[in-house]
């Protein structure tokens, strides 16, 4: 297995692990060093640096959002980044309003 195929291996098992567990499985699976830049249209859009940050961010999101699950459309890598469009999906936690954002990014 090339460097790129091992990437994307990792990538698809980072997503398996999350939809099996969610944000609890998050410290398991991130760096300690994440960084998580949200789209400009979210609510109080940011950039949340560190494993702690990002978790505390999305126990903020998903208090709104319910589980979270994760479909990945594609992943492509270029250099030493990592391409992926996917697809995250969940329902309002009192609303249960189903809720899709389909995004791209590195």
């Amino acid at each position: 297995m090339d460097q790129t195929e091992a990437i994307l291996a990792r990538f698809r098992e980072w997503v398996a692990t999350w939809n099996e567990g969610g944000l609890e499985h998050a410290p398991a699976i991130w760096h300690e060093d994440i960084v998580w830049v949200e789209p400009p249209g979210f609510p109080d859009a940011g950039t949340r640096r560190g494993r702690d940050a990002c978790v505390a961010r999305m126990r903020e999101r998903f208090a709104l959002l319910g589980e979270v699950k994760v479909e990945l459309l594609g992943a492509e890598v270029r250099g030493h980044r990592l391409f992926v469009e996917a697809v995250v999906s969940g329902e309002g936690a009192a609303s249960g309003v189903p809720a899709l954002e389909e995004s791209a990014g590195a």
